[in-house]
């Protein structure tokens, strides 16, 4: 579920298993203050991850010692519907965790996590929704307006960069390990019931 005109996540519904039909609050648009202390703290002791195992590498990354010199590695990824699609050479050892407010409400979740790619290597393969949407007075976000998906954000600092959404990116684009630089940002703005991974 979804806000048509800001493209904020607001839940989902699980479709299969366990819990199939239960509707989940996308805690990522929960508004800071309506969150009880005693909640988020039990939160904090009782979270459960669900498939771990099929967690994406850059979620949990630290950057390992030796891991090297900037790479480049090509890369593909797109929106949720398929009508929008990139080609990028990202840098894949390089992640940024943003906790700011309207990244938490444009994903649902405790953060959006972002990987740089060097606009001479970035292009648009599919691109029937895609719309540049400036969001902050800082930056522009690509966004596929059929599903929702933010894409990627584009600083107004760094013309010669757009940083592709990590969950955008296909799943094979990112290898695991070797991360050289992991920054979290915007941590003041960090929801009360999550912990740093």
């Amino acid at each position: 579920l979804l806000c048509g005109r800001c493209f904020s996540k607001l839940g989902t519904v699980a479709l299969s298993g366990r819990r199939q039909g239960t509707f989940f609050l996308a805690l990522g648009c929960a508004t800071d203050a309506s969150m009880p202390v005693a909640v988020a703290r039990q939160w904090q002791a009782s979270f459960e991850a669900w498939a771990e195992k099929a967690a994406a590498s850059w979620w949990r990354a630290s950057p390992s010692p030796g891991a090297g010199e900037r790479r480049v590695r090509d890369a593909t990824g797109g929106c949720a519907c398929g009508c929008c699609a990139f080609e990028a050479a990202i840098l894949p050892g390089e992640v940024q965790h943003c906790y700011c407010n309207l990244c938490r409400r444009l994903s649902g979740a405790a953060s959006m996590s972002w990987v740089p790619a060097s606009n001479d290597r970035f292009r648009w393969t599919r691109s029937d929704g895609l719309r540049l949407v400036r969001t902050t007075r800082h930056g522009q976000r690509h966004v596929c307006i059929r599903c929702g998906g933010v894409l990627t954000i584009v600083y107004d600092s760094q013309p010669d960069c757009t940083w592709p959404v990590a969950g955008a990116l296909d799943d094979e684009s990112l290898e695991d390990g070797q991360w050289y630089r992991v920054i979290h940002i915007c941590c003041s703005m960090m929801q009360p019931w999550y912990r740093l991974p």
